[in-house]
């Protein structure tokens, strides 16, 4: 349930009643009911210009789980960690430790591959915003997939982030007060390229 609330988008489900309103408004035509008629027809031009909207400003990627955060915000999130800076091949980084509880990373299986992926990028921009840092465009598949190395699993690589390249490692967390375990944040590292 919680991969269709990441992966079903804004666009999709305003497609879905776009097609809906679309058959009302032929099913009221052949049966000549006039006030179906301008019933349905005012809905259909209302989704059509809830839709050009969307498309224009660029929300179409939104999934339900961005749109509820959007809607119904909690509570704002404190994350403890420390920062260590230093250098690495001669490139400076600043490497953001997490300490527990670590934050949330949204991530599924891979029915392709034995490796995860990133299922929405929002929990990642939200954690990026809460450290003042300059947010991902898109996901990424794990380095373990990329390389074939085991010592990459965990590992997420960006080398187009605007600050240099940027590493996020996952593990496995576990609630302390409950007794869940889930995937979080333990490190993030920003190396400078030149």
């Amino acid at each position: 349930m919680e991969e269709i609330i990441n992966t079903v988008t804004l666009h999709k489900i305003l497609t879905i009643l776009l097609i809906i309103s679309s058959f009302w408004l032929l099913r009221s035509i052949f049966q000549r009911e006039q006030k179906k008629i301008w019933m349905a027809l005012s809905v259909l031009l209302s989704f059509g210009i809830i839709f050009f909207h969307v498309q224009q400003n660029g929300s179409k990627n939104m999934s339900l789980a961005d749109m509820s955060k959007l809607i119904f915000p909690g509570p704002p999130t404190e994350y403890k960690y420390h920062i260590n800076e230093g250098y690495k091949d001669g490139f400076p980084y600043m490497r953001y430790v997490f300490d527990d509880p670590k934050p949330e990373f949204s991530i599924t299986m891979d029915s392709k591959t034995r490796y995860f992926r990133i299922s929405s990028v929002s929990s990642i921009n939200e954690l990026l915003g809460h450290l003042e840092l300059p947010q991902i465009a898109s996901a990424v598949p794990e380095l373990a997939s990329i390389t074939g190395s085991s010592y990459d699993v965990g590992y997420y690589y960006w080398e187009d982030y605007p600050l240099g390249t940027l590493l996020i490692e996952r593990s496995l967390c576990r609630q302390k007060d409950q007794i869940t375990t889930y995937f979080g944040v333990s490190n993030i590292v920003i190396t400078q390229k030149k």
